[in-house]
């Protein structure tokens, strides 16, 4: 997965800082995604996640209930550790 920003050679925009740090701050959690590298090209700068196995809204359908269960549990621990490091979701 890749996120970019578009920026001036001058600036580069405050919300990458900030969801970099964040990002950096989280890594010891694994429900939270890690960051793979910081990209620089032209006037676009980015980084790159490891990709998802699959989108949740697609395939909701086939999930059984203990998919949804493990899925929750996933989700809610996430949203715990990054509330229990003063980051809101």
């Amino acid at each position: 997965v890749f996120k970019r920003f578009k920026f001036n050679r001058m600036q580069i925009p405050k919300n990458f800082y900030r969801e970099i740090s964040i990002i950096n701050a989280l890594h010891n959690s694994k429900y939270i995604i890690k960051l793979n590298d910081i990209i620089l090209q032209n006037n676009i700068i980015g980084y790159t996640m490891k990709k998802y196995c699959g989108d949740l809204q697609n395939n909701i359908a086939n999930f059984t209930n203990a998919d949804i269960k493990k899925i929750l549990f996933q989700l809610l621990c996430a949203i715990c550790y990054c509330h229990s490091n003063n980051i809101i979701h």
